[in-house]
Formats: structure tokens, sequence, C-alpha cells
């Protein structure tokens, strides 16, 4: 009877390739998580330290920087990078506005400045503010005529900001702001909004709108469009503080001035 054969001992060795191969991959996953753990590191630790504006013509870089990273934990490397991939959170001092990392500790931001939509004007001041009730430093080209908005007080204004109110003029000021872009929306040139509590007066050549409260402005503004080339010359008070949406043409009567 045959004894059974043993295996030989040239088959052995492969064990010891099997053990170098694991080890192998060891230390790759090793190097993987150290990798991973450093780029961890970097982005939190590593703070950008330099912002290049592009796009500002009327701010400095400062002041730009200064409005989307305020705080020092702002400017931590992972947050750059968040705002780089998903875009800034909507900043109503711009129209729009990018970052761009160009190194470990320097970024790029672009922006695209709003223009005036009206401006508070006193004796002392002029004010202008875009379509969001924002605060802008005044425009290059003076000459240009933006609508007035007369009849309200802010407490202060500051620059990039909205303007502060009570509460009560705060809620009013956000709907001169909504009158403003409907006149735009509809292709109105209004020269001035005058606020008297909660009515308003809308002015457009030698023409003043009552336009009473704010329900259902946008259809009035629509309506004043409508007719606005037959008030061409004429000086009076158009009232619509009684405008009736499902009665339009009956529901609004224009005054010429006597004097």
């Amino acid at each position: 009877m045959k004894q059974e054969e043993k295996p030989s001992a040239e088959k052995r060795p492969a064990r010891k390739k099997r053990k170098k191969k694991n080890r192998k991959w060891i230390l790759i996953l090793a190097a993987v998580i150290l990798l991973a753990a450093a780029a961890v590191l970097v982005l939190y630790f590593v703070k950008v330290k330099t912002f290049e504006v592009e796009g500002n013509r009327q701010l400095s870089d400062e002041q730009v920087s200064e409005l989307f990273y305020p705080e020092e934990e702002d400017k931590r490397l992972y947050k750059v990078l968040y705002n780089q991939l998903s875009g800034f959170r909507k900043n109503e001092a711009f129209d729009a506005a990018s970052v761009k990392l160009s190194g470990l500790q320097s970024a790029v931001i672009t922006v695209k400045e709003s223009v005036p939509a009206f401006v508070i004007a006193t004796d002392a001041s002029a004010n202008y503010y875009n379509s969001y009730g924002v605060r802008i430093p005044a425009p290059e080209h003076l000459e240009v005529a933006y609508p007035k908005l007369a009849g309200i007080g802010f407490i202060r204004s500051d620059m990039l900001k909205k303007p502060v109110f009570s509460p009560e003029d705060a809620a009013v000021y956000e709907q001169c702001c909504s009158i403003f872009k409907m006149t735009g929306e509809v292709g109105l040139p209004a020269d001035s909004l005058y606020v008297q509590g909660t009515q308003f007066t809308l002015s457009f050549r030698k023409v003043r709108v009552s336009l009473g409260g704010y329900e259902n402005m946008l259809e009035k503004l629509h309506e004043i469009t409508y007719q606005y080339d037959q008030y061409e010359g004429l000086s009076g008070v158009l009232h619509m503080e009684d405008f009736d949406p499902d009665d339009p043409y009956r529901s609004y009567w224009f005054s010429v001035d006597t004097e």
C-alpha cells in the first residue's frame, strides 16, 4: 500500500507571497488614510489670507472681502472651497458674486455690482439704493436721473446694508422696494415715490398717481402702463385709491390741475 504523497517543498513559498501582498495593501491603505487626514487638517486649519476682487469699480477689495468673509472662521480653506463649489448665499449688496481659490491661502472674488434703483435725498446728502433696498456707492455718472423715494425716514443708513428703520417703517420700506421693482418689470418710468403712512403716490412727467395702499399694486402699475401715452403733456392727479382689478376702467379717474 502506497503512502500518501506529502506536499512538495516547492509549493510552500506561495504563503510568503500572499503575506507580502497583504502587507503591501496595508501599507497603501495606511498611506491613503494618512493623506486623507493631512488633507482634512489642511482644509480645517489653513486660512485664506489674501482676497483679490474683480468686477469692483466703486468698492475696495477690503470692503468686498469683509462683506463675504467678516469673521476669521469664515476664511478657513474648507469654507472658501465650499463657497467655490456651491456658490455664495444670495447677497443683496450685489447682483452676482462668486469665489475661486488661486492658492492655499489666496482666492479671487468676482462680483457684479448693483446699479441704483432709487435715491433718498436730503438737503445734506443723497444716498443710493439697489433694487433690494441696500445702500450702494453713488454712481459714477450723476447726470442720470434716478427715481426718488420720499416721506420715509431711517434711523441710520450704512454702506452695503439696508437702512435701519422702526419696525413699522421697515415693512413699508420693503413695499417701496417692491414697487420700484414692479415699475421696472412693467416698463413704467417713474420719477419719484412718496410715502405717507401706508399710502403711496407715484409721479411721472407732470402726473401724480395716488395709488392708495399696497393691495393690488402690480395690477395698478400695469393699468398705468396701458394708459401711459394718454397723459402726455397733462398735469394732474390720477386717482387709483379705490382701484378694482375686476373693473379697472371705472375704478380710477384723472383730475387736471387747474393752476
